[in-house]
């Protein structure tokens, strides 16, 4: 389970717990920021603008536009998410009197915690998905990756679970 399609799930989910809105530009940028981050054997060394050049390759923006996207993006978080829960989640890192964090320190925290649920999952084992799956499934996301707009990757959504529900409704 440790591969890309999981990793970006689990990122996913830790940031829309953090109260993350998906429709907002940073997200996705943020996403990725965090899985470039995962990628370093040394991440305590690397420094944001190293992350935010290689999300920004990806977007073709600037990387400073990559960092403002994403420190919007988490400054929003921070501003109105639950304040417990943040607290629980960031420890130390998190100010609530200042209502923000610092954007390495905020990724950094994600994907320690992404890293340990692989761990987690991955001592379980991941038996359920068929190895044909996995691999139809790591293509799609490769494709999608490659499409910039976001309504076409909702259109293409909306028809996979659609084709899901007749599937179900049949069975």
């Amino acid at each position: 389970m440790n591969n890309i399609i999981s990793r970006k799930k689990l990122i996913t989910d830790v940031l829309i717990k953090l109260g993350a809105d998906t429709a907002n530009n940073g997200f996705y940028i943020l996403r990725d920021a965090v899985l470039v981050y995962m990628e370093y054997k040394l991440p305590s060394g690397i420094r944001q603008c190293e992350v935010f050049t290689a999300v920004a390759k990806k977007y073709g923006i600037s990387w400073t536009s990559a960092y403002t996207e994403a420190r919007f993006l988490m400054e929003n978080i921070m501003l109105h998410g639950d304040v417990e829960f943040l607290e629980k989640y960031f420890g130390t890192y998190y100010k609530p009197e200042k209502g923000t964090i610092m954007p390495k320190a905020f990724i950094a925290r994600i994907a320690d915690d992404v890293k340990i649920q692989c761990e987690e999952l991955s001592k379980k084992g991941d038996t359920d998905i068929p190895d044909e799956r996995k691999q139809v499934i790591e293509e799609i996301v490769e494709e999608i990756e490659g499409i910039s707009n976001i309504a076409m990757i909702r259109f293409i959504l909306s028809v996979v679970r659609s084709y899901k529900k007749s599937i179900l409704s049949n069975t």
